[in-house]
């Protein structure tokens, strides 16, 4: 346990969906008196709309969302992709992230497949072989092939040899990706 006189100065870059959050953080600390005393902020952002900024909490959300109990229904293989690569992400690591979001739209796409069609998914099918031969017995919304191709170009990115780094875009927009396909497959798909 430290002293206030022996901390160092601390900085922290916080980001929200809503102002209201940060001033609910910021009132937080105020309300420890030894904070308080020595809280300066430095400088508050105005409202970005930049995906850069705005995607910064939602691999924290996405493992928050893992933890609820609904979710459950979920497998848990799924679940435990998800949650590292939304660990992945926050660590900086773009590709590891990209490539588990990537298994884990293949592998729901596999189960798909399976149920549409009775028989084994073709063990050696990619992401985008499986997503083709899905749609020829799944009318997909459009919502849901733009959350599959954006996984799936991702993936591409990530796994094939090129002369660009993966970003932390490409790693979030296969999260992203990834999240809503298979949070369209257990509460839409399940149900016809």
């Amino acid at each position: 346990m430290c002293t206030v006189n022996e901390w160092k100065e601390i900085t922290i870059d916080l980001t929200s969906l809503k102002k209201e959050g940060v001033s609910f953080f910021l009132n937080c600390l105020k309300s420890i008196p030894p904070i308080n005393d020595a809280l300066i902020v430095i400088k508050e952002s105005k409202k970005t709309h930049s995906s850069r900024y705005a995607f910064r909490p939602y691999a924290l959300a996405v493992r928050l969302w893992l933890e609820k109990e609904a979710v459950k229904i979920i497998p848990k293989d799924l679940r435990d992709f998800l949650n590292n690569s939304s660990k992945h992400y926050t660590a900086q690591e773009w590709r590891t992230s990209t490539v588990l979001s990537a298994i884990t739209t293949e592998s729901l796409l596999a189960d798909l497949y399976e149920e549409e069609y009775h028989e084994s998914a073709p063990s050696k099918a990619t992401l985008g072989m499986l997503f083709e031969l899905a749609q020829k017995k799944v009318d997909f919304p459009e919502n849901v092939k733009q959350f599959i191709t954006m996984t799936n170009q991702a993936r591409i990115s990530a796994v094939h040899r090129s002369r660009f780094l993966v970003s932390d875009r490409a790693a979030i927009n296969a999260l992203y990706g990834a999240i809503n396909f298979i949070m369209w497959y257990f509460s839409e798909y399940l149900k016809r």
